[in-house]
């Protein structure tokens, strides 16, 4: 004999009573007490039973929702994850889903890192990359940020290179448009893209050394 579930049991004993309850108070005008009795019992347990049925499916469906809702919460990645420089920005304005401007904040963090980093405070952003990540030698008030490695090999300048087109891309592609379009429409996924790229450029500024020779 197969198993039955609570909610079989529940249903039997609740159509039962419901059956002893018609065939001892039976309804005025009742022809046969006893077969209103059983088909009325047997009737209201199979209802008990079709309920208990689809609760038990509802619960499992939002436990099955709610699980997932969970895992997604843990498995994803959040903003506070990124550079120090972009939680400062993302835990205050991406909280409030200031997504925008804390996009823009991140921006002016970043070029006043790169600003810190190179000792200058007369240029900025796009200029102060190109002048940071320049392959020629370093001049009197105008140092040089380099990564970290052998400088004669190719990778090397490819980094480099590849440094410098980063943080262009910062400034020309997202600070520029965010400071000054008004009418952009950056959603929070988009927005979170952003960030993503001005914390690698930051990340690199904090792995590279300053040559002043």
């Amino acid at each position: 004999m197969p198993k039955r579930s609570k909610s079989f049991w529940w249903a039997i004993g609740l159509g039962v009573s419901f059956g002893v309850l018609m065939i001892v108070d039976p309804v005025e005008g009742t022809d046969n007490r006893w077969v209103t009795g059983i088909g009325s019992g047997a009737l209201f347990g199979a209802f008990c039973y079709g309920v208990g049925r689809v609760g038990h499916f509802l619960t499992r469906a939002i436990g099955v929702y709610v699980g997932n809702e969970n895992v997604a919460s843990t498995t994803a990645f959040s903003v506070t994850e990124l550079h120090p420089l972009i939680k400062v920005s993302g835990e205050r304005l991406w909280a409030q889903g200031h997504w925008r401007a804390a996009v823009d904040e991140a921006a002016r963090n970043v070029n006043h890192h790169l600003q810190q980093r190179m000792g200058i405070a007369w240029e900025s952003e796009r200029a102060l990359v190109e002048m940071a990540f320049s392959k020629k030698d370093p001049e009197p008030s105008q140092p040089r940020l380099r990564p970290p490695g052998n400088r004669g090999l190719n990778t090397y300048n490819n980094r480099l290179e590849g440094m410098r087109s980063l943080g262009v891309a910062c400034f020309a592609g997202i600070r520029n448009p965010s400071a000054h379009e008004a009418q952009l429409n950056w959603d929070r996924a988009y927005c979170f893209h952003l960030l993503c790229a001005l914390s690698l450029f930051a990340t690199w500024l904090d792995e590279c050394v300053v040559d002043y020779r």
